[in-house]
């Protein structure tokens, strides 16, 4: 098992270019969350995002996609149909893949 310390992280991690763009620091599509879950999609986008993901997708349940788009504006939503349940239904599958 690697441990993880200072002298590790700095010859892995390398600054961003000075010229960097989100579309040149990689793009993370995220599927999560429900109705009455938005907070756990809320948080996993911030966390995305800090952790320095440059384009952030996300598919989000048309039920919390007012909640959504006003706490990460930065994100780039993808609004999906749901089920009786406020569940991604399954007719999203083709969307999603």
């Amino acid at each position: 098992m690697k441990t993880l310390d200072l002298d590790y992280l700095k010859a892995t991690l390398r600054p961003r270019p000075y010229n960097a763009h989100k579309g040149s620091m990689g793009t993370l599509f995220a599927v999560c969350g429900s109705y009455g879950m938005a907070g756990a999609q809320i948080l996993s986008a911030n966390a995305a995002l800090r952790s320095g993901v440059g384009m952030l997708r996300v598919a989000v349940v048309k039920s919390i996609y007012p909640i959504f788009t006003s706490a990460v504006p930065e994100a780039v939503c993808l609004p999906m149909a749901e089920n009786y349940e406020g569940k991604f239904s399954a007719e999203n599958l083709d969307v999603i893949l």
